[in-house]
């Protein structure tokens, strides 16, 4: 066996590995629901999910309105590509987007962009959009399934 095909062994057990232990803790939450002390949270946890299903189609879709808006300005901006050098297109500027919802604020290349101006502009509406507007929504999504949660 040379050293090419351990190393490529060596990570096919890694990713194996990773993805039997999320496996392994998704087993372990079913059995927490039979133990008193730790049904109601795992009930809980399974019904936010559910419940924000909906939030997250509309929140993903904002999330791509910004991406692909600060996409197409990055095609005009010349050889500075700032969204699409690591992936690609799609996924760079989609990363791009989600991480700005989640307060990863890289600015510092919109001063040298053609369009400053109006990347500032997306920029602000997209941190009020998502940040506040959005995981708001997602607090309150989480209050009321709490709410029912209490009833229960």
């Amino acid at each position: 066996m040379t050293a090419q095909n351990a190393t490529v062994n060596a990570n096919t057990l890694s990713v194996i590995a990773s993805l039997a232990m999320i496996f392994l803790f998704m087993k372990l939450f079913y059995w927490l629901r039979f133990f008193k002390m730790t049904q109601q949270y795992v009930r809980m946890v399974s019904d936010i999910i559910v419940d924000s299903a909906k939030f997250a189609i509309v929140f993903f879709a904002c999330v791509a309105m910004f991406a692909m808006s600060f996409a197409i300005l990055d095609n005009n901006s010349g050889d500075n590509n700032l969204y699409t050098k690591r992936f690609g297109f799609p996924f760079d500027s989609l990363l791009y987007a989600y991480m700005l919802g989640l307060g990863e604020f890289n600015t510092d290349p919109y001063d040298t962009d053609n369009n400053t101006a109006l990347l500032w502009i997306y920029f602000l509406v997209a941190t009020y959009v998502i940040q506040l507007v959005f995981l708001n929504l997602l607090i309150a999504i989480m209050g009321s399934s709490y709410e029912k949660m209490i009833e229960i």
